[in-house]
């Protein structure tokens, strides 16, 4: 959990502007961020959002047996 933390907390830009590697990072970041982000807004639009983990076990193992 540390290290998702570390990934998705923002840090003085000055610091990558330098470094062409830590750029792309950035712009890995913010994907990353604009999917999840989304993915939440579906969920929300589905009425998923606040299925339990029981639900969520249940949904996929009735998918998987084909009901």
């Amino acid at each position: 959990m540390f290290c998702i933390r570390i990934f998705f907390s923002s840090a003085p830009s000055a610091i990558y502007d330098a470094n062409p590697g830590w750029k792309a990072f950035m712009e890995l970041r913010r994907q990353a961020l604009h999917n999840m982000q989304q993915l939440s807004a579906d969920a929300e639009k589905a009425g998923s959002a606040g299925m339990t983990l029981d639900e969520i076990n249940a949904e996929i193992a009735a998918a998987r047996s084909g009901k």
